[in-house]
């Protein structure tokens, strides 16, 4: 059995979660507002109802200028795949 863990995050004005690398693979959620998700060679907006997929190694960072709140799902056994096929049933 592979362990999963899901967290919520709430983003003040002006707030950053700052840069820092999955230790496995995480998906990120947004649940209200607007934010910033960056690595090291791009940046994209992302805001409610908006998902974003890392793999585990990858670094990145999370701000938001108005606010944000969201939840993050971390798992080994999380795929992009898997969670393209669910949206498509």
């Amino acid at each position: 059995m592979t362990e999963t863990r899901i967290g919520y995050i709430s983003l003040e004005e002006n707030g950053l979660l700052g840069g820092h690398e999955a230790i496995v693979p995480q998906l990120l959620v947004v649940m209200s507002g607007e934010g910033t998700v960056s690595n090291d060679s791009e940046s994209l907006i992302i805001t409610e109802g908006d998902a974003v997929f890392w793999d585990r190694g990858e670094q990145h960072e999370t701000s938001s200028v108005k606010g944000m709140t969201a939840i993050i799902i971390e798992s080994d056994s999380l795929q992009p795949y898997d969670l393209i096929k669910k949206e498509l049933l």
